[in-house]
């Protein structure tokens, strides 16, 4: 999820930030920017909400 890091640095949030607004435990949140993972549709979905995107933005 090349795009996540995109976002998270334009707005200067870190995967910590992510992590307590979304739910997700930063390690699932790390392991979506390096791109070993793909979020669910929820996580997906609780990601674009908290960065306020669309989501297809981070498709």
């Amino acid at each position: 999820m090349v795009k996540l890091n995109y976002y998270l640095n334009k707005f200067e949030k870190t995967s910590e930030w992510l992590s307590i607004e979304t739910g997700i435990s930063k390690r699932t949140i790390d392991s979506y920017r390096a791109c070993v993972r793909e979020p669910s549709f929820s996580n997906g979905l609780k990601i674009s909400k908290a960065l306020n995107v669309n989501p297809y933005d981070l498709l």
